[in-house]
């Protein structure tokens, strides 16, 4: 398989040139996120399979998770199974967390704060969406978050 190294173009249209660099350059940024994906995908350690909990099992609603899978805030639900957790986001796509792999879990409670936090650092990464990570944060917010105007406005004198 060969490789092209340079390539040179030449055109009496400006417009059609830069249009042809930007097709070229999104290209080569596809090409290397594709290759990335597939790299992670290869450094993944194979890890055993989730045991479902037929019947009734715990379950955390309204989570959101960190990082987020789609680029935007999840909601999802977190279940407790026989050897792991399991997050099912709406739009069903799920993330499965093995208690082998779960190094470190840190529970964050509502104390002085406006979102409840649990926290899972991994020995090895899980795919989430497109990237891996070793760090996953499944949360929620307590309440509203109230914001003082009194001191905003200011009295004009006369």
């Amino acid at each position: 398989m060969g490789f092209i190294r340079e390539l040179t173009f030449k055109s009496y249209n400006a417009h059609k040139m830069n249009e042809t660099f930007k097709k070229i350059k999104e290209l080569q940024k596809k090409v290397k996120t594709l290759e990335q994906e597939m790299m992670d995908k290869e450094e993944m350690v194979e890890q055993e399979s989730l045991q479902l909990i037929k019947g009734k099992r715990p379950v955390l609603q309204d989570l959101k998770i960190r990082p987020n899978i789609s680029g935007r805030k999840t909601h999802g639900t977190l279940e407790g199974h026989t050897n792991g957790f399991r997050y099912l986001t709406n739009k069903n796509e799920k993330i499965e967390l093995i208690f082998k792999n779960i190094k470190h879990a840190f529970f964050q409670p509502c104390d002085n704060e406006m979102i409840i936090l649990l926290h899972f650092h991994l020995f090895s990464p899980v795919m989430v969406g497109k990237k891996k990570s070793v760090d996953i944060q499944f949360y929620t917010e307590a309440g509203v978050q109230v914001v003082d105007i009194g001191d905003i406005f200011v009295k004009r004198s006369n």
